[in-house]
This record gives structure tokens, sequence and C-alpha cells, in this order.
């Protein structure tokens, strides 16, 4: 998140500064406003995700998912996607690690990233299980094209290392015209508190 809140910062100033030598060029900067609007939601969006990171207090399964079920919504809400949930209803508030708790958390983020900027996709479900072991399946009825995913930037890449890095199984699977469904399997081992 510090990188992207350094990279985000760097193109505010950047595009602002741009701005000086477009000013008789209003195509040029009403190009460089709104991309510099843009930038601005991803840092305030990343402040966000860092400060609720940083909060032990939300390190716990139950806090995760609630979470995870806030940032989708909301993102989403900009976009004429539905998604559905299939969580089930009562999340233990069992400790685990921050470095879980992130990881699975960004990879839901670029998760639904990719199916924004990739799928052309209408709808999106949203599927958890606890039991025996955490697994999360997010689905969506795009073009199932993943190349187009692996052409822009890192999406696939961050998602496989940060499953990775917790342990965790990533499988995503690609049907042309039906489309893209990204599962994470991983068993959670709680957190034992001190006090």
């Amino acid at each position: 998140i510090h990188d992207e809140l350094g990279s985000g910062l760097s193109k505010i100033k950047f595009l602002s500064e741009l701005m000086y030598t477009q000013a008789g060029n209003k195509q040029q900067l009403d190009a460089s406003l709104q991309s510099i609007s843009e930038t601005c939601k991803n840092v305030i969006d990343n402040m966000r995700d860092l400060v609720w990171a940083m909060n032990p207090e939300n390190t716990t399964l139950a806090n995760l998912v609630a979470r995870i079920r806030e940032y989708s919504g909301e993102y989403l809400e900009e976009f004429p996607i539905d998604i559905v949930y299939d969580i089930p209803e009562d999340i233990p508030q069992t400790k685990i690690t921050k470095e879980m708790s992130r990881n699975i958390y960004m990879i839901v983020k670029e998760a639904l990233q990719n199916v924004v900027k990739h799928s052309k996709a209408d709808k999106v479900s949203l599927v958890m299980q606890l039991h025996p072991h955490f697994q999360l399946q997010i689905s969506d009825n795009g073009t199932g094209d993943i190349n187009e995913s692996r052409k822009d930037g890192n999406g696939l890449k961050n998602m496989e290392s940060r499953s990775k890095a917790i342990g965790a199984d990533l499988n995503i699977t690609a049907i042309p015209d039906k489309g893209t469904s990204i599962e994470l399997k991983t068993n959670i081992s709680p957190v034992n508190s001190t006090t």
C-alpha cells in the first residue's frame, strides 16, 4: 500500500504541473482533471485499506468477511454489474494474522478489478465456505478471456504471489463466453491472543 500511495501522489503532482502547460487545450485539461480525480479516489481507497489493516481489532475472520462485503458492494455499485453473495451467516470472531487478512482482502480487490476492467460481465457471485477449510470463489459471467487480464499489468501475478505468501491454493478457470472463476483455498489457523 505504501508504494501505491507514493506512486499515486507522484502522479497527482505530475498531472497538476502538466495542467499549467495545457491551459489553452480544454480537451487535454479535462483529461488531466479526470485522471487526477481517479487517482485521488484510488489514494483515498488505499488509505482506508491501510488504516483498516493496521487496526489490530480488524484482524478477525468476521471483520475480514465484513470488509470484503463492504468493499465489493461499494466498488461494483459504480458499474452495471450485479453481485450475489453466498456467505455463511455466523462468521466467528476468530483472530487471524494481519498477513492472512490483508492478502485475502487484496486478492478479492484484484479479482473484482479484473472483472470490471476485462470481463464485460454483468453478474458476479462471491461464494465463501469455512469448513473443512476456508474457501472463497469469485465468478463472473463475462467473456472468459484471461489473456486480457494478463496483458494489463500484474493483477493475476499479484494474486498468485499473495496466495503463495499465505500458503493458499489459487485456481483460475476461464471458459470462453461463459466467464472466469477464481477460487482460493487455505487453512486459517487461529492466532493465540496474549494478554
